[in-house]
């Protein structure tokens, strides 16, 4: 069975909530028009969009829904890339989404969310995404970023390469 991840919509406001705070604050301290600043305030806008997007998503399907998120099994990583290149193969350039790959992706590691009923296929899980509204996007670059924690190697054992680089650079701007 493969390890799973549960994410609750209030925790997941709450959380984007005190992050973005913690953005706004380094934000403040960098230097006017940095380009520091000038990452921290994208961030903090893809943050908000996001948060909107879970406060959304409450509203909608209620605070406590979840969504269950797994680490794929390697015939399972196998399979998204088999149905991932099957519907590239199946575009055509009129109707070619740039960001076909999220879908599928988390289709893959969402295995239950408030708008499956439960054991859906990857393929299943894929056209309920898809054909949420359009809000949901942000809800959907959230639930990719924690699809792709759930699968990454040592998860959860050590800090990831991305956490270091954040670790470092944290000193410097505190000071």
């Amino acid at each position: 069975m493969s390890e799973t991840t549960t994410l609750v919509v209030s925790d997941v406001v709450d959380e984007l909530d005190e992050r973005l705070d913690e953005i706004a604050d380094e934000a403040e301290r960098a230097a006017d028009g940095s380009d520091e600043q000038a990452r921290l305030d994208q961030q903090g806008v893809q943050l908000e969009q996001r948060m909107r997007a879970f406060e959304r998503a409450a509203a909608e399907w209620e605070p406590d829904a979840e969504f269950v998120i797994q680490s794929l099994s390697p015939g399972e990583r196998a399979q998204f890339g088999d149905l991932l290149e099957a519907a590239r193969n199946q575009m055509t350039a009129e109707t070619e989404a740039a960001n076909l790959r999220d879908l599928y992706w988390v289709g893959a590691g969402l295995v239950d969310a408030p708008f499956l009923e439960g054991g859906e296929s990857i393929q299943q899980r894929v056209v309920a995404i898809r054909d949420l509204d359009g809000w949901a996007w942000h809800l959907i670059q959230y639930l990719k970023q924690e699809v792709t924690k759930e699968n990454s190697l040592g998860n959860g054992n050590r800090s990831s390469y991305a956490e270091r680089r954040t670790a470092n650079r944290q000193p410097q701007t505190q000071r």
